[in-house]
């Protein structure tokens, strides 16, 4: 089921979010009709989440309460299966949703417990997600100056490691960075 889920994320990433959650959709009926482990459950909870959650950004505004259903769910099922690897990205899909929702108290905790969980299992490639979204939350609450320090922080790593699905994110929001100054 992980190359479902795998699959899904190359849908999400190309904007392909109806088709994402209609493989998340198929996946998670025959998860549930064949008990397959708590993973692969959570792992389409989070498919769903984050195509709903994007689906709402686009038509903006929009309700947010499907993505946040399928995100807490995710998050809950996510720790339910003590994949300790899956985590992080349950967390930060839940930070990007709280972010768009400008409840940066709970974006920020998310964003805490993502970090703690990456930097213990040694997991650079959340550490950079959390610097990039970390940066993000700073510029949605008006903290430049903050903004700028973790995107540098994610910059660095995207280059250290050649984390090229993210290049291309970094480099969107130092240009918002240097629009905003």
């Amino acid at each position: 089921m992980l190359r479902g889920f795998q699959y899904c994320a190359f849908f999400l990433q190309k904007g392909r979010f109806r088709e994402a959650r209609y493989r998340a959709k198929k996946t998670m009926e025959w998860a549930t009709k064949s008990g397959l482990a708590p993973l692969d459950i959570a792992l389409d909870y989070l498919t769903l989440g984050r195509a709903k959650l994007h689906e709402t950004l686009a038509e903006m505004p929009g309700d947010f309460s499907h993505a946040e259903k399928y995100l807490r769910l995710a998050v809950e099922k996510l720790r339910e299966a003590g994949d300790i690897m899956y985590i992080p990205r349950g967390l930060l899909a839940r930070a990007e949703l709280y972010r768009a929702k400008k409840d940066f108290p709970k974006a920020q905790k998310d964003l805490n417990d993502a970090f703690t969980v990456a930097e213990r299992g040694g997991m650079r490639l959340f550490l950079a997600d959390h610097a990039l979204e970390s940066a993000k939350l700073s510029l949605a609450q008006g903290k430049k100056e903050e903004a700028g320090k973790e995107l540098a922080r994610a910059k660095e790593l995207v280059e250290e490691m050649g984390y090229g699905r993210l290049a291309g994110e970094v480099q969107k929001m130092e240009e918002q960075l240097e629009i905003g100054n």
